[in-house]
């Protein structure tokens, strides 16, 4: 095996662990106790039957995701250790899949620098990480809803490509039409936007001469899949019982989404805007122009006082137990007592500390992020200021029309910019919603990777050392006290639950238990919410027959 090759793979069964080991740490969590029922009854689900039953009854009274809802309820009926090992395959799978869309090939040898690339943006770039991949409801609904709709995606993109995936056979032909069906009976708005990109390519394929039996099958499929999905009777019944928002609340939900979609992705924004700043000064010596932006090729690793101090600050005060966090909580309690007193709205305060509580983490980030660019664009002679005068007169559309590589990037951008708009029809909005839009945005910054200006920037050997430090620097401290939150309330949980259970025998009907050490969400990646909370505690009392919690 290739060197590279081996350090790809050891990457990838390294992500694989540590995946599987917070699966295992995450227990089951509010919404997995409703869907461990036969759904609107109190009966566990004990065999396929039961799955089958408590399916139609959700198709008819909630909602029509069934392929989601399919795949997770098995688990919930086998058992949380059969999932575990799943989830980190599905993760993992998902980042294999961004690789190949952006290679546009499929292979098992990898560029471990590329592929650690891919890595660092899906850890930062997918929305409310902890809820879409590691709670096992969310990552049913988010992570494995995605792996069906960029599988399904993936030969249509090697057929565009003239990298044919399927013979023309019908074989192909039906196993695009089940594919299809099962891919977008999903999630409401990837599965859209699949359709959309499925029908550009077989309008694409059509006028070259290309269009294959499989190609307009797996549309039919998709077609059919998304009607079942949408036109679910449950998805009347619960817009029935939803307050609808007005179309300025929905466009604020949307700013709210998208600004937070944004800073998830900031180091994938950085990487579009070093590509942009390479092809302005490859296309101005191509075309003859004065250019002179002072580049000595190599990007350094040197640190600056300032950023380092900030950063040791903020790692004390995050350490020392959030010291900024609690200043700023202090000085809100005397100056905002609307919101901290005690008539406050609580719901509202809990919200706010939540926020606040992060603030450490989001600062570390947003320094990390900003430093390692201001590094890259230094070292690479790209600054702002440098390249201006002789490129600030030349347009967006001149300089990508002589990179025809770069459509395909700009396609991802825009079908990205569809799957967050189509949301504007739906009553609410949560973050998480963006997940699709998060995947075909990183699979349009990766495929720029390949361009041959940022293939002669990634051979630099000092350059590939400034990738292994970067990454390990962004990633490894926090994957590490990611683990060990998810470890702290594993091990709280788990002697709570064997008191749940103990109790719940027994018979009684109401119980008293502790709450969780408030841990950290940092930046999202942790997720637990505690009792007491009506959406913790509907399908969790339901479960184990209890009338009542009380938290002590």
């Amino acid at each position: 095996m290739h060197e590279n090759s081996r350090s790809s793979w050891i990457i990838l069964v390294f992500l694989f662990i540590y995946m599987w080991l917070l699966n295992v740490l995450m227990p089951l969590h509010r919404d997995d106790y409703e869907y461990a029922l036969i759904w609107n009854t109190t009966q566990h689900i004990a065999g396929f039957s039961d799955v089958i039953q408590s399916l139609y009854n959700h198709y008819l009274q909630h909602g029509g995701r069934m392929a989601d809802y399919f795949f997770q309820e098995h688990f919930l009926w086998w058992g949380k250790s059969w999932y575990n090992p799943v989830g980190a395959m599905l993760y993992v799978f998902l980042n294999v899949l961004i690789y190949w869309h952006a290679q546009h090939r499929v292979s098992t040898r990898f560029n471990p620098y590329i592929l650690s690339i891919v890595i660092l943006f899906t850890w930062f770039g997918l929305p409310d990480w902890g809820v879409t991949n590691i709670w096992m409801n969310g990552s049913s609904v988010y992570l494995f809803s995605s792996v069906l709709v960029f599988s399904m995606l993936l030969p249509y993109n090697l057929e565009m490509l003239g990298n044919g995936a399927f013979n023309d056979n019908v074989k192909s032909a039906l196993l695009c039409l089940v594919g299809g069906i099962y891919a977008a009976w999903s999630i409401e708005n990837t599965a859209g936007s699949m359709i959309l990109l499925i029908f550009i390519a077989c309008v694409g394929a059509y006028r070259l001469g290309r269009l294959k039996k499989w190609m307009i099958s797996g549309w039919l499929g998709a077609m059919i899949g998304y009607a079942l999905l949408i036109l679910a009777p449950g998805n009347f019944v619960r817009v029935s019982h939803t307050s609808s928002a007005s179309l300025v609340k929905r466009l604020l939900n949307q700013l709210a989404g998208g600004f937070e979609l944004y800073l998830g992705l900031l180091l994938v924004v950085g990487l579009f805007m070093l590509v942009w700043r390479l092809l302005l000064v490859d296309y101005s010596k191509t075309k003859g122009l004065l250019f002179n932006h002072g580049a000595n090729n190599v990007v350094g690793m040197r640190v600056s006082r300032l950023p380092v101090g900030a950063l040791l600050v903020l790692v004390i005060s995050k350490l020392s137990g959030g010291l900024i966090a609690n200043a700023v909580i202090t000085l809100l309690h005397i100056f905002a007592p609307q919101y901290f007193g005690a008539t406050a709205d609580l719901a509202l305060q809990k919200k706010l500390l939540t926020v606040i509580a992060g603030v450490e983490d989001l600062l570390i980030y947003l320094l990390m992020v900003t430093q390692v660019y201001k590094y890259i664009f230094m070292g690479l002679g790209l600054l702002k200021a440098r390249i201006r005068a002789t490129t600030s007169k030349l347009s967006f559309k001149t300089v990508l029309s002589c990179y025809p590589q770069t459509y395909f990037a700009v396609g991802m951008l825009a079908i990205a910019l569809v799957n967050q708009l189509v949301m504007l029809a739906a009553p609410t909005f949560p973050g998480r919603a963006a997940y699709g839009s998060a995947v075909f945005i990183i699979i349009g910054a990766v495929s720029l990777l390949w361009l041959p200006q940022m293939q002669q920037v990634l051979m630099i050997d000092k350059h590939k050392v400034f990738i292994k430090k970067s990454v390990g620097l962004l990633l490894l401290p926090m994957m590490i006290v990611v683990a060990w939150q998810y470890y702290g309330n594993y091990r709280e949980d788990a002697v709570r639950m064997e008191y749940v259970r103990k109790v719940s025998a027994q018979g009684i009907r109401v119980i008293e238990i502790p709450r969780l050490e408030k841990r950290n969400e940092v930046l999202r990646h942790v997720y637990f919410v505690d009792f007491p909370n009506s959406v913790t505690e509907g399908g969790f009392k339901r479960y184990y027959g209890f009338d009542e919690i009380k938290v002590k």
